[in-house]
């Protein structure tokens, strides 16, 4: 097995998912979910391979929505891979092409056929097609609708076309979700939902448009899965080591199981002139910590920056306070921070700890006590802003 870090990695390539692709579709057959996970966990593989696995009766589509930045691109993008995923299907040959001259949007030609124009609004193109894809799903099948950066994409509506249009669509999607049981969806995204509808609620949201989406967690490999892939990349590269078992489970030990690092890490162990040793893999994954372009660590902090408001400056520090220590119970850790800004409110710092944890930046251990969630996070938040 070769590395490929940050590449797009073949169905067969993802490894250690099988549990969680089986779990997902046992859950998909009864609700639509969102699907969470901290930033290069391999979400976005997982969907793929999902794509390259469905079970009898489901038509699946897949997008990638971070550059989407209006309603009225959302549907292009979703009639397009409509069409596409329909123009392979056997089944679908008599009926795709009247489906073109339907919905097809703004006089482009597509198969040879000129699309007039529709004098709808978004959200009657989109209901209308679904409603007339619908008519023609049998009861036992599913459509799957796998949408990946949709926060992203929201939070983009939101900037560029206001407000009211960014909550038209995450209730558009819901209404969708609601009329047509044969239909599911899938959000997914490197920046969780809850932060776009949080500040959607500032401008005046009401609405809950995701309390039909059951979360499943997108979590780090086991340790014999994540042990296996740094075995097999090592033996891949025909990278000489000291010890294979040692070398394997030290670089798991160091990134925390989690796929992307194991393959960057391993990368970069290629070349090296003599056998690596444990040492050289901790002097590896510290030059990728320092080295700002990367692994781009700096990402966990500008996300603070970027989402978290008013409460910006008492995540940092209460990060900050934590990265030393290995734990602190939460009373330990308000004192701290409460002596560095003694006007500080209890119940705002509990709920700026509350986001933290679910951004993934912390967890509790089994006495209840908070850390880190990734010792790599911690490493990273401790050297670059320990002083």
């Amino acid at each position: 097995m070769r590395t490929n870090p940050g590449g797009s990695l073949a169905p067969e390539e993802v490894v250690g998912r099988d549990a969680l692709i089986a779990d997902l579709w046992d859950k998909l057959e009864r609700h639509s979910l969102m699907m969470t996970a901290e930033r290069r966990m391999g979400k976005t593989s997982v969907l793929k391979k999902m794509l390259a696995q469905l079970p009898q009766g489901v038509t699946a589509f897949y997008w990638d929505l971070e550059r989407v930045r209006s309603p009225e691109a959302l549907v292009r993008e979703i009639f397009n891979k409509v069409s596409e995923v329909l123009g392979r299907s056997q089944k679908w040959q008599g009926k795709v092409q009247q489906f073109l001259r339907n919905w097809g949007l703004g006089g482009e030609k597509i198969a040879g056929i000129s699309l007039p124009k529709p004098d709808l609004t978004w959200q009657q193109h989109l209901q209308g097609m679904v409603r007339d894809l619908s008519s023609q799903v049998e009861d036992q099948e599913r459509w799957l609708f796998l949408f990946d950066e949709l926060p992203l994409a929201i939070d983009n509506i939101r900037q560029d076309k206001g407000a009211s249009a960014a909550m038209e669509v995450l209730d558009t999607l819901r209404s969708i979700r609601q009329d047509y049981p044969q239909i599911r969806m899938v959000y997914t995204g490197s920046i969780g939902l809850h932060h776009v509808v949080a500040e959607l609620k500032t401008q005046g949201y009401r609405n809950a448009p995701t309390n039909d989406l059951p979360p499943v967690e997108v979590e780090p490999l086991n340790e014999a899965d994540a042990w296996k892939l740094a075995r097999d990349l090592l033996l891949g590269e025909k990278i000489a080591v000291t010890d294979l078992d040692t070398v394997s489970k030290e670089i798991v030990r160091a990134v925390d199981a989690i796929p992307f690092y194991i393959h960057h890490t391993v990368s970069k162990l290629k070349g090296t002139a003599t056998p690596v040793t444990v040492a050289q893999v901790e002097t590896t994954i510290q030059a990728c910590i320092q080295q700002y372009n990367i692994w781009d660590m700096g990402y966990y902090e500008e996300r603070i920056n970027s989402y978290y408001g008013a409460k910006v400056k008492l995540a940092l520090l209460a990060l900050d306070e934590l990265a030393p220590e290995s734990a602190l119970a939460i009373s330990d850790w308000w004192n701290r921070v409460s002596m560095q800004t003694p006007d500080l409110d209890r119940e705002v710092f509990r709920s700026t700890v509350n986001l933290l944890e679910q951004d993934h930046y912390i967890c509790r251990n089994a006495a209840g006590a908070y850390r880190f969630r990734f010792a790599l996070v911690q490493r990273y938040w401790h050297q670059q802003r320990g002083n």
